[in-house]
């Protein structure tokens, strides 16, 4: 994340997600007329949400947002999702290891 770029989680808030983005606090949505505010914002937003609560939240007036990133951890499928298209090489996601190779995939 870049400064400036804020971050909310939304149903759910992962087990360290304080401790490893170093913040106090993080906004946990608790409706979808709020989520849908979120996504109009014109500061740059990531949201941490499980996919189940994605998928409900879509199933009526889907706000605009784009995927970053889904992966399962531990029993949850979460998703991370942006209201701003963009770069995302400034998260903090793994890049894929290209094992045959002995190296990074470009």
């Amino acid at each position: 994340m870049r400064e400036g770029d804020g971050l909310k989680t939304s149903y759910f808030t992962p087990p360290g997600l304080l401790f490893y983005t170093k913040k106090n606090y993080v906004e946990d949505i608790r409706s979808g007329k709020r989520f849908r505010e979120v996504m109009k914002f014109s500061q740059r937003m990531f949201i941490v949400i499980q996919k189940v609560d994605l998928e409900q939240i879509n199933s009526k007036n889907p706000p605009k947002s784009y995927v970053i990133d889904e992966r399962k951890a531990g029993p949850w499928n979460m998703v991370l999702l942006s209201n701003h298209p963009g770069e995302t090489t400034s998260l903090a996601i793994p890049e894929k290891i290209d094992e045959s190779e002995g190296g990074r995939q470009e």
